[in-house]
């Protein structure tokens, strides 16, 4: 065996991020990608999406659940906004 060599790395983020991302890259796919064209031309988002964001889970993933959050971390943020800025 080499000395300092890493047996296992672990690059699972875990359940919960998977599903998240699963269902934002539907989103994605969905609502996103048929218009993408159009928000990169006008460099806007619609707003008929943020409605449609909320439901999803998304606007408030990292605020507590008491604020009407998901109570989710950063790393799970990050997996959504990684699969937003696909679509």
């Amino acid at each position: 065996m080499i000395p300092n060599a890493f047996r296992f790395l672990d690059f699972d983020l875990g359940e919960t991020a998977d599903m998240l991302r699963d269902s934002v890259q539907s989103f994605s796919e969905k609502e996103l990608a048929p218009r993408a064209a159009e928000i990169d031309e006008t460099n806007t988002f619609p707003m008929d999406l943020w409605p449609k964001m909320g439901v999803l889970g998304v606007l408030g993933v990292t605020a507590d659940e008491e604020y009407g959050g998901a109570a989710l971390g950063y790393l799970e943020h990050c997996v959504a906004m990684e699969e937003i800025s696909r679509g």
